[in-house]
């Protein structure tokens, strides 16, 4: 029995033993690695961890300084105390009515508007009656208000008005602010949407006190008229076009006629890339500080009437039109009327076959030194009366391609080209029966280059002391 139990006891001593060994089952080099890889993940969390809040931080500032510049943008058309509540407050209670939607600065109304009263009995009209029904939504000076239905109401100084109006029901602005001259200025958010329009007539005609407009949310894809769009709104300098395409318009007469403090017309964004364009009578004409415009976006395929298109343009000094192409043009009469700091011009890419008429065409162009018109085809042209009357600084013209069997009328053609002092126009021939002041004032001395058929008609009217060439 001894000799078990100390058996027994030996086998105890070998399973404490083996117990002992087993609380240490690595050594301390697997150890140290294990620590070591331990560290790393936990400084490699840290770095993730640090990288993301540092992106969605960064995040976060783009947002809100892309908002803030928004909201900056949109105050500069306000005064100055809108534009540094603004700045104060990103949203909340910014006085130009914004509200946080998705992260973003959202107009709650579709336009703001500011009207001046002079007097406290003067009525002040917020805008066509005609489109009363569809403001959804209207405060005035703070305000929420329900007017009569011609929205007229009287007080004296400046008056902000906040509107929303459902344009979903609405194929036509025509007339919206037409003659509004009280409105002082005017911002149109996103929410007031134009893709159902198909007219903007009239619009913003004689809004005599409007200075800027930015439309380039407007949609225009439908739209087919902008005749008159801001015809007569005088102290307009500064128009910002939509950034849409208008491949459907077909007429922008008169449609900057008479803003004559604008200096400039961005068309780069505004593609007019329409093959339903006919007309651009008198689109630019009165635009008495215009100095350059680029029309490479204009597609002019269809266009029928250019007449008077830069008619009283004073300071034009420079026109790019080198992607016209006009095989259907008719109409020519005054394009260049009294554009009195035009230098030169080519015309060499105009398609003129079908012309009828190019009288006062560079009427007053006192400045025109050079003009190219070589690859003019003036077969069906009846009128060219005053065409070059008052072109103070020519001094050679070469009509020799001139057709002129079917012209009627050539009154004062040359009137008052007083350096004009060599002139081709060898091919005329004697049909018009008018040559009334052909030649008025020109220089004592020259050159004329013609032939007997057209000698017949104008000889009392060449100046005797110039030297005349004869071809048969």
């Amino acid at each position: 029995m001894e000799e078990n139990f100390n058996t027994v006891e030996n086998m105890n001593i070998d399973i404490e033993e083996v117990g002992s060994k087993r609380e240490f089952p690595f050594s301390k080099k697997t150890i140290f690695i294990a620590g070591i890889g331990i560290v790393a993940v936990i400084i490699l969390i840290i770095i993730i961890v640090s990288l993301s809040s540092s992106g969605q931080n960064k995040n976060e500032k783009d947002d809100n300084s892309e908002n803030q510049k928004e909201v900056e943008n949109l105050c500069s058309i306000g005064d100055e105390d809108m534009c540094l509540t603004c700045k104060k407050d990103k949203c909340g209670s910014c006085n130009l009515k914004y509200t946080l939607i998705n992260g973003k600065c959202e107009p709650t109304f579709s336009l703001r508007a500011i009207y001046i009263s002079y007097n406290d009995d003067e009525y002040v009209e917020l805008l066509n009656y005609t489109y009363a029904e569809y403001i959804t939504e209207i405060e005035i000076d703070g305000e929420k208000s329900t007017p009569s239905s011609n929205y007229l109401f009287k007080s004296k100084g400046n008056h902000t008005v906040y509107m929303t109006i459902n344009t979903e029901k609405i194929l036509s602005l025509d007339k919206i602010f037409y003659q509004m001259r009280k409105l002082k200025s005017i911002f149109f958010s996103k929410k007031f949407d134009t893709k159902n329009i198909t007219s903007m007539e009239r619009m913003f005609v004689s809004c005599s006190q409007l200075t800027s407009v930015d439309i380039t949310n407007f949609n225009t894809e439908n739209v087919k008229s902008l005749n008159y769009l801001f015809n007569s709104a005088s102290k307009l300098n500064s128009v910002k076009l939509p950034k849409s395409k208008a491949s459907k318009l077909e007429n922008i007469n008169h449609m900057f006629e008479g803003c004559y403090e604008l200096t400039s017309i961005d068309f780069s964004n505004f593609i007019v890339d329409s093959q339903y364009l006919t007309s651009l009578y008198s689109t630019f004409s009165g635009c008495q500080s215009l100095t350059f415009l680029n029309m490479t976006t204009f597609n002019t395929q269809e266009v029928i009437d250019m007449g008077a298109l830069f008619e009283d343009c004073y300071e034009l000094t420079s026109i790019d039109f080198s992607n016209f192409k006009t095989p259907k043009l008719k109409k020519m009469s005054k394009i260049f009327y009294r554009c009195k700091k035009l230098v030169s011009l080519d015309l060499t890419n105009f398609n003129t076959g079908n012309v009828n008429n190019l009288d006062y065409l560079f009427y007053g162009c006192s400045l025109l030194s050079y003009v190219d018109l070589s690859s003019f085809n003036t077969n069906n042209v009846i009128l060219m009366n005053s065409m070059f009357n008052g072109c103070y600084s020519l001094t050679s013209l070469n009509l020799s391609g001139f057709n002129t069997e079917n012209v009627t009328n050539m009154g004062e053609m040359f009137a008052f080209c007083s350096n004009l002092i060599y002139l081709d126009i060898s091919h005329f021939s004697n049909n018009s029966n008018n040559y009334f002041d052909f030649f008025t004032s020109l220089p004592n001395d020259g050159t004329i280059i013609l032939n007997n058929q057209i000698l017949e008609k104008i000889k009392n009217y060449i100046p005797s002391s110039w030297k005349q060439q004869y071809i048969d």
